[in-house]
């Protein structure tokens, strides 16, 4: 009597797919974005594999999830060029200085309650001129 046949082990592929719908709202956190992401792609390969060794079946859950992973990833990488964009113009300027001077004055709590105050000139001011 022959063995009956492994059930497919799809298990890879689904969590790749989760691993990368959570890379998108993540990306918002940076580094915990690029963490899942980078998962949903290393979990989509891996599971890619075990499809063409005959393992498992679905290989559109893995390719949902490295599609869905490299979306999250370029989130972050938006998000990491538009902050460096910001910081190196003239409001970005501003918020240094303001933080330098901050630092000078102050320490601990105070020191980030003024660096917060910094942060909402500056948000204030972009709203008075329109931006």
């Amino acid at each position: 009597m022959p063995a009956p046949a492994a059930p497919p082990r799809n298990g890879l592929g689904t969590a790749s797919l989760v691993f990368g719908a959570l890379s998108l709202p993540l990306a918002f956190g940076l580094w915990t974005g690029v963490v899942a992401g980078v998962t949903a792609l290393v979990l989509g390969v891996l599971h890619r594999g075990r499809v063409a060794r005959g393992e498992a079946t679905d290989v559109r859950r893995a390719r949902r999830g490295q599609v869905l992973g490299t979306l999250g990833l370029l989130l972050v990488a938006g998000f990491l060029a538009y902050g460096a964009y910001y910081l190196r113009g003239p409001e970005g300027e501003r918020y240094r200085d303001c933080a330098a001077q901050a630092r000078a004055d102050l320490a601990g709590q105070e020191l980030d309650d003024a660096l917060q105050a910094c942060g909402d000139r500056l948000a204030d001011e972009r709203e008075a001129a329109g931006g």
